[in-house]
């Protein structure tokens, strides 16, 4: 009797070995893909978070510009005398005056703080000390009115003009200081001083980087990512073009001139594009500082 060996022919085994190779690269896809669009999700919430985080910090500190002194003999907001949100770098980093941008802007804003008096002398661009007075509210163990080493201070008249300085050292009512932005003019006897707050955001695109200072130290970057900031400024009537704040009239002198337009700002609104992998994310905020809201 004879007996037939069943089996597969090469044929189906090809056959078999190719659906085989098609359903394991068809899972490998499916894996692949799975993981990058979880990734991408992952990377895009990052996005929405950093974004947040920038405007959070942006709008934060547009809200309190030009808060001014409330203690000593002269109070009153900052935006009396010079502009609480300035469409430029102003410090010792700073843009030139005439300088007027959509991808960078500085506030001003004096902190809570008991550090305000006025100057007993007067104090010029190439000055190297401030003497202060001992105001009512300064108690008689706070060396110059509660000012200290690494204090920011700005000194300003009734006229506009303006100077930024960095306290070094503090000897009774003397400060030894150093210069951030000063005046072309000097500025008389009985300015006000205070120490204050200077917060800025800058687009470096170079390195798709949103910046921030402080008008002393450089610039230290926020978020990457950032393809653009674009800053717009509002008054009672509408936008105000950029240009509006390049071209007179001037008040101020020196390092802190300034253009006249820039005190009608009522509203400020800033935008972020960001964009990673294939996403792209805009997120803008409209704030209007609480300090600016009137002129007295």
């Amino acid at each position: 009797m004879t007996h037939r060996t069943s089996g597969h022919s090469m044929v189906e085994v090809l056959m078999s070995m190719t659906l085989g190779l098609l359903i394991i690269a068809a899972l490998v896809t499916l894996v692949v893909q799975t993981t990058g669009l979880a990734q991408r999700q992952t990377d895009r919430f990052d996005l929405q978070q950093r974004a947040r985080v920038a405007l959070d910090l942006m709008t934060r500190d547009l809200r309190i510009a030009g808060a001014g002194v409330d203690r000593g003999p002269v109070t009153g907001a900052l935006s009396q005398r010079f502009p609480a949100v300035w469409a430029r770098r102003l410090g010792r980093s700073g843009d030139a005056p005439t300088v007027a941008r959509t991808n960078a802007f500085t506030v001003v804003a004096v902190p809570d703080t008991l550090a305000q008096t006025t100057t007993s002398g007067p104090i010029h661009a190439s000055s190297s000390s401030l003497a202060v007075h001992a105001a009512v509210h300064c108690a008689a163990a706070m060396p110059a009115c509660g000012f200290s080493a690494g204090t920011t201070l700005g000194v300003f008249d009734a006229a506009g003009g303006l100077s930024l300085w960095s306290a070094e050292r503090v000897s009774g009512p003397l400060l030894t200081v150093r210069p951030l932005a000063t005046a072309g003019a000097p500025i008389d006897a009985g300015a006000v001083v205070a120490e204050l707050l200077v917060r800025g955001y800058v687009h470096d695109s170079a390195s798709r980087q949103l910046r921030y200072f402080d008008g002393d130290a450089p610039h230290q970057p926020l978020i990457d990512g950032v393809d653009a900031l674009i800053v717009r400024y509002f008054d009672a009537d509408g936008e105000l073009p950029v240009a509006v704040f390049g071209d007179g009239p001037w008040l101020g002198s020196g390092e802190t001139l300034f253009d006249a337009d820039l005190l009608r700002v009522r509203r400020v609104r800033v935008e972020l594009r960001l964009t990673v992998g294939r996403d792209t994310f805009r997120a803008a905020a409209d704030v209007s500082p609480r300090n600016i809201g009137s002129q007295s």
